[in-house]
């Protein structure tokens, strides 16, 4: 393979949209000069969508008004919802209704007729520029969308006013209540659903306030109630996102059979203990009937039965 094949698959390929032939090819001309490969030329809407699903562009140049039924700016919602490839959109005037259409479609930039060559390449390069990093983004956050729906904690997204943007499959698994009740409601309603009681809900609210103050304590405990009004007990972890206005992440991790087996243990060191201290005095009844009044021997059994 030779460096102009290499080039000519290294090329960005563009679709020109424009009802004039004459323009159309002059277009095409200075983009070829410029190194862009023109897979085709379209005069209409419907011929635009045909030449797309053949040869699959990079960036279609679409002119706004065309003839017939179809304008540039519908062609160009079709593009964007069903082929995902940028729309540079070319216009020489437009009244003020039409350019709020075409707003609508977020294309990825304008050029005005007539336009300069330098101009028509930085259109080209920004549009390709801006679609790669929104692709890159959308397939991050792709990952961290299954990455929290498949995490076993609990995590929760707030915004700067409190309301839950983000809540992953393991509240309802943990709690039993659907987590679309709470979605864009101020994190209260988990107080008002029950939840989560008064004393708790200061705790959680207090845990919120942390990454704000740079304090690195250690997570908290809180104790929440599902549907069936069972217990269960979390440690919770809070940190801001900062995508371009703070987001508060809460990440809660179910330490409810940790808890549990932690009062099991417990008891059953206390159950030892009282067998032991009871053991021995068992044991030492000789002594302590010889030494002890009745009446004051009655209240000491009785105080160490309750």
């Amino acid at each position: 393979m030779n460096s102009a094949e290499v080039w000519v698959d290294l090329a960005i390929k563009l679709l020109i949209v424009e009802d004039e032939s004459i323009v159309a090819l002059d277009i095409k001309h200075r983009a070829e000069l410029l190194g862009y490969e023109v897979v085709g030329i379209a005069s209409s809407g419907e011929e635009a969508l045909e030449l797309i699903r053949e040869n699959k562009p990079d960036l279609v140049l679409m002119d706004i008004v065309l003839k017939g039924e179809m304008d540039g700016i519908e062609a160009a919602e079709i593009i964007k919802r069903d082929y995902d490839i940028p729309v540079v959109y070319l216009t020489a005037h437009s009244d003020k209704e039409t350019l709020d259409r075409a707003k609508q479609t977020e294309p990825f930039g304008y050029l005005i007729k007539p336009f300069e060559d330098r101009e028509l390449h930085s259109a080209i390069e920004v549009a390709i520029y801006k679609h790669m990093m929104e692709s890159k983004l959308r397939i991050s956050e792709e990952r961290y969308r299954k990455l929290v729906e498949s995490s076993p904690d609990l995590i929760m997204l707030l915004d700067r006013t409190g309301k839950i943007v983000l809540l992953n499959n393991a509240f309802e698994r943990v709690t039993g209540f659907p987590r679309k009740k709470c979605y864009k409601r101020h994190v209260k309603i988990l107080k008002e659903m029950g939840v989560i009681n008064k004393g708790e809900f200061k705790k959680f609210m207090g845990e919120l306030v942390k990454p704000f103050k740079d304090r690195l304590d250690n997570p908290v405990q809180v104790k929440i109630k599902d549907k069936k009004g069972r217990k269960h007990y979390l440690e919770l972890y809070a940190s801001t996102i900062k995508d371009g206005e703070n987001f508060i992440q809460l990440i809660g991790h179910d330490i409810t059979a940790k808890v549990e087996s932690d009062k099991r243990r417990l008891k059953l060191i206390r159950e030892k203990t009282r067998r032991e201290v009871y053991g021995f005095l068992l044991s030492a009844i000789p002594v302590f009937t010889s030494i002890v009044p009745p009446q004051l021997r009655n209240t000491i059994i009785k105080n160490f039965g309750d």
